[in-house]
């Protein structure tokens, strides 16, 4: 997913960019699972939203778990599979 190169407000509902750190995610040619990451996990459900993305996990991208659910959603051992 790309950072939403669109300045100003419109409709995010139904733009296919990201606009928050739980819109984005990396791309599973990482080598991430779609196992969820709970410090992760953790960071989101502490209520901080300010925090960056590297103070959620001190893996940051290289970490070998999904980053949220939609990382989990569109990895390929997960999405289509059926």
């Amino acid at each position: 997913t790309q950072w939403c190169p669109i300045g100003g407000p419109h409709d995010w509902e139904n733009c296919v960019y990201a606009h928050t750190y739980r819109d984005w995610r990396r791309v599973p040619i990482l080598g991430y699972t779609s196992h969820p990451c709970p410090r992760w996990t953790n960071s989101v459900t502490s209520g901080v939203s300010e925090l960056m993305y590297s103070e959620r996990c001190p893996y940051g991208i290289a970490c070998p778990l999904a980053h949220g659910a939609k990382e989990q959603l569109y990895h390929p051992q997960f999405y289509k599979t059926s």
